[in-house]
This record gives C-alpha cells, sequence and structure tokens, in this order.
C-alpha cells in the first residue's frame, strides 16, 4: 500500500457533530437564492428547476403543517410519494421536524404499505393522489386537518382519518399534489 494513502487512513477521523439536522443543510445552501438544488423531469415532458431556497421554503410549510397536525420529534412517518418534486419537500420538512423517515416506493401495494406502517408505527403517511384507492379509509371529519395543511401552503389533495383500522398507529393519510 502507499505510504501516503496508510498515513491518510491511518489519521482519518470522522468530524461528527453532536447535534445535525439536515434541513440545516438545505437552509445553508439556500442563502443563494439562485442555487440549484433539482433539475426534474417526468415521462411527459414537462420540468421543473428547484433552487436550495425552494426546497427550503417548501420544506418550511411542510415541516410547519406536519407540526400543526401533531406530529412530532422522534415521530415515524411514511414517505409513500412518485418522483415528483413535492418528494424533496416532505422528507426535508419531516427532517426539519425531527420526524422519522421512512421512505417507502410509491408501487407499494396495499397490504405492503399496511405492513410498513404497522410495523414501523408510523403516526401518519404522506401520499400522491391516488394512493389512498382500495385501502379502507373513511373520509370522516378531517376538515381541521386539510385546513391546517392547507394554510401552511401545502397543496392537498385529500386527508383521511383511518377510521377503519386499517393502520396500527397513523392517526392520518395525506394525499399531497404537485409536480
Amino acid at each position: 500500500m502507499d505510504p501516503a494513502y496508510e498515513k491518510l487512513l491511518r489519521n482519518f477521523r470522522w468530524e461528527v457533530p453532536e447535534h445535525f439536522n439536515f434541513g440545516e443543510v438545505i437552509d445553508h445552501c439556500a442563502h443563494d437564492p439562485e442555487r440549484v438544488a433539482l433539475l426534474w423531469e417526468d415521462e411527459r415532458g414537462n420540468r421543473a428547476r428547484l433552487t436550495f431556497a425552494d426546497i427550503r421554503d417548501q420544506s418550511n410549510r411542510v415541516a410547519n403543517a406536519l407540526a400543526g397536525v401533531g406530529i412530532k420529534r422522534g415521530d415515524p412517518i411514511l414517505l409513500v410519494l412518485p418522483r415528483i418534486t413535492m418528494w424533496q419537500a416532505a422528507y426535508v420538512g419531516a427532517l426539519k421536524l425531527g420526524a422519522m423517515v421512512i421512505p417507502c416506493t410509491s408501487m407499494l401495494r396495499e397490504k405492503d404499505l399496511v405492513y410498513r406502517a404497522n410495523h414501523s408505527g408510523a403516526v401518519a403517511i404522506i401520499a400522491a393522489p391516488g394512493s389512498a384507492e382500495g385501502l379502507q379509509l373513511v373520509a370522516t371529519d378531517i376538515d381541521a386537518a386539510r385546513a391546517e395543511l392547507v394554510d401552511r401552503g401545502v397543496e392537498v389533495s385529500e386527508v383521511f382519518h383511518d377510521a377503519g383500522g386499517v393502520f396500527h398507529h397513523a392517526g392520518f393519510f395525506v394525499c399531497v399534489g404537485g409536480g
């Protein structure tokens, strides 16, 4: 082995801060409002260009909305979104709040989604429109949860309370929109 590499390897130390939140990294990068964070294109050719400032602003709205409906530090939530730009904002927003994010593919079948939610103890599920199809979810008195999310600037297409008892811990299922 190369002596210089051996020395580098021997002297290497991780510098891990005592407290770390990835959301702070996004916020730091957002100081330059033109700094591009994400270039996105879907299968139909729709495109989006998001800066770190865009993701900071969206993730702050998501974090505030989740806090407004009772999500707190340490709460596990499932993130079941397809490849849309809201994915990053939802993920970072939940991290900013201190929630434990469990990313899941949007192609999960009902039994897989139910298993992951129940096994993880997820208290909420953030998903895309249509994700609630096939689940025995009942739209009950959801006005307060929807209003809180919308007031915080989160585009909400559906909010369900799990009145059918499908999920052991998830109190609500939020379908967010956006490209």
